[in-house]
């Protein structure tokens, strides 16, 4: 059994992979573009799941007002605490679940490899796409503290999607 975490912009969609084929998945809004800054820490994108978890760590965030980077961190804390909850596979509270873009995973059982795809696997992986002004570095260093942490084998997949279109696809159908 394989989890696949694909995280990407705005959101994050966790597959269960059984014999190669997608059994089921879920999605939701945690994503490396929720907050986009310019080259001066200005915000010139904010999604309405950014602004919940700039809320939620304290900060005052709009579009055209100014944030130092390093303010960032405990708001990317927060994505991952969310994030987490789902693939660790335990029950959702319920911030979590008014975050979930469908129905939560069922599956119950033991996790054998979790594998990473999406603009934010690049940072995961070990590659330096470069700073896209976005969040995409923070929870990729936030995911592979916290992955570490659940004790399953992480394996880089042969064929890593880099930016998936396919993420938007997955709400309404599954892709292997």
């Amino acid at each position: 059994v394989c989890m696949n975490i694909d995280l990407g912009g705005g959101t994050s969609k966790i597959a269960i992979c059984i014999a190669g084929k997608v059994r089921e998945v879920t999605a939701i809004d945690v994503g490396a573009r929720l907050l986009v800054l310019d080259e001066n820490g200005v915000v010139t994108r904010l999604e309405e799941a950014g602004r919940y978890f700039g809320t939620a760590a304290g900060l005052d965030l709009a579009v055209g007002k100014k944030i130092e980077r390093s303010r960032l961190q405990p708001m990317v804390a927060l994505m991952a605490d969310r994030l987490f909850e789902v693939v660790s596979l335990s029950p959702l509270s319920a911030e979590t679940r008014r975050l979930l873009r469908i129905p939560p995973l069922s599956y119950s059982g033991k996790i054998d490899a979790i594998t990473f795809s999406g603009g934010v696997s690049e940072f995961i992986y070990g590659e330096n796409p470069g700073d896209f002004g976005d969040t995409g570095a923070l929870l990729a260093n936030e995911v592979k503290n916290r992955v570490a942490q659940l004790g399953v084998p992480v394996l880089e997949p042969a064929a890593r999607i880099r930016a998936t279109v396919i993420g938007a696809s997955q709400y309404t159908i599954q892709v292997s």
